[in-house]
């Protein structure tokens, strides 16, 4: 069983385990990329599965830092 936690809370790893996908909208923090690598970082400390990221009318793509950021925590995803 998949469980998806919707958070917009700047960091939601206190409240997720491990195994669990983290459903974001406010992706593109505003402080830079240190913002993305440290909203990124604790989710891969507790083994988040996924980070989903609502693309549609408000986003039409993943933000650059944010990709950055998955990559530096995952090279291999």
């Amino acid at each position: 069983m998949t469980v998806v936690h919707i958070s917009e809370l700047a960091d939601p790893a206190a409240y997720v385990s491990g195994g669990r996908v983290v459903a974001y909208d406010e992706a593109d923090p505003a402080g830079g990329q240190d913002s993305c690598d440290g909203y990124v970082a604790p989710l891969k400390r507790n083994d988040i599965a996924a980070l989903g990221i609502g693309l549609g009318p408000v986003r039409a793509e993943l933000p650059a830092r944010l990709a950055a950021a998955c990559r530096v925590q995952d090279p291999a995803g």
